[in-house]
């Protein structure tokens, strides 16, 4: 983990200097002062640029692919998917089972397995980790987790639902 993070800021600060060498270099250019040398550090700068560019992006490619399907959402449905800015809790939680994310959250078991049952979200074990529960239902865990966490204006007072143990409000 920590030699990903200096191999990242190694990455990043060798693009900087790249691109501050060559936009030095253009305005020495632009001066009048160009002589073999500079040509050379110009020229130095930019393939070290174009070999240092497919190392970030290799490592760069889970939010490139999120970026990417953020704006084909955004172009095909005139929204975003994915409103909330951190999933690091819903991550963390996916294998987590059910019963322990209630339990976490304070929230009654059968109140909420109700919940999922009207959306058609079928739960066999209350102890089943929400990951495998979202690959059988076919849906998404962010799905069963916005689901969970909504009020219920149907079937029963707030009460009921939730104990107040909320631990954090989106």
């Amino acid at each position: 983990m920590k030699s990903r993070i200096v191999l990242k800021a190694v990455t990043i600060s060798l693009m900087i200097a790249s691109v501050l060498t060559i936009v030095a270099t253009v305005v020495l250019n632009k001066a009048g002062v160009y002589p073999f040398d500079v040509m050379r550090l110009h020229m130095g700068a930019g393939i070290l640029f174009l070999c240092v560019i497919p190392i970030h992006v290799y490592m760069m490619r889970q939010k490139l692919k999120k970026l990417s399907e953020q704006i084909v959402s955004l172009a095909s449905m005139g929204e975003v998917t994915s409103s909330c800015a951190s999933q690091l809790l819903p991550h963390a939680l996916h294998s987590k089972s059910l019963g322990e994310f209630c339990r976490f959250l304070g929230l009654d078991a059968m109140g909420v397995r109700e919940k999922l049952q009207r959306e058609q979200i079928m739960i066999i074990d209350m102890e089943e980790a929400i990951e495998t529960i979202a690959l059988k239902n076919r849906t998404d865990a962010m799905k069963i987790f916005s689901i969970m966490l909504q009020k219920d204006s149907i079937k029963a007072p707030a009460q009921e639902l939730y104990s107040g143990k909320l631990v954090f409000a989106a």
